[in-house]
C-alpha cells in the first residue's frame, strides 16, 4: 500500500504547463517475485484534488482511478547506512480521470503515462517501509506531478 501527496502540473491546449494543485493518492497492490533484486508490480490508483493552485484555470483535474503496472529493483545488494536499501520502480499507468470545466461541468477522459520514483526501503520482521520521491506523467493532456510517497509492503 502506498500513500503520497504531489503537486500537480497541467498544459492544455498548447499552453506551457502550470500548477493545478495538490494531489492526495493512494496505491493498492501486489508485489510478484523476480530475481534477487528484481520484482513486478500490480496495482490500483487513486488520486484526489486537495487544493486548487488557480480560481481562474479553465479545467482541471478533479480525481482519477487507475490501474498501474510495472517493476522494482533494488540499487544495492548490501544495505547502506541504517539499513536503508536504494530502490527504484517504473512502469505504466492507465487511468480514467474527471475533469472540472471552466463553465461548470466533468468531463471523463482516459490518460496514460509513465510512472518513476526513487527512495530507500527498510525491511523489519512483519514489513517493509519505503520512502519515495514520486513523479508521474500524463500524454494528453500534458501533465506532470511530483511528490513524497510512503509505502507499506507485508508478506
Amino acid at each position: 500500500m502506498r500513500s503520497g501527496v504531489s503537486e500537480l502540473y497541467e498544459g492544455r491546449q498548447q499552453a506551457p504547463l502550470e500548477r493545478t494543485g495538490t494531489m492526495f493518492s493512494v496505491e493498492a497492490g501486489v508485489v510478484f517475485p523476480g530475481e534477487a533484486n528484481f520484482q513486478f508490480e500490480l496495482g490500483v490508483r487513486g488520486r484526489s484534488l486537495l487544493e486548487q493552485a488557480s480560481l481562474l484555470r479553465r479545467s482541471f483535474v478533479v480525481r482519477s482511478v487507475g490501474v498501474t503496472g510495472g517493476a522494482r529493483g533494488r540499487l544495492s545488494v548490501l544495505p547502506i547506512e541504517l539499513g536503508l536499501v536504494p530502490i527504484m520502480t517504473g512502469g505504466l499507468e492507465i487511468s480514467t480521470t474527471r475533469d472540472r470545466l471552466m463553465l461548470g461541468g466533468y468531463e471523463e477522459r482516459l490518460g496514460i503515462g509513465p510512472h518513476l520514483a526513487l527512495g530507500v526501503e527498510k525491511r523489519f520482521s512483519m514489513m517493509t517501509l519505503s520512502f519515495l520521491l514520486d513523479a508521474r506523467a500524463e500524454v494528453v493532456p500534458a501533465s506532470f506531478e511530483l511528490g513524497f510517497a510512503l509505502e507499506v509492503r507485508v508478506p
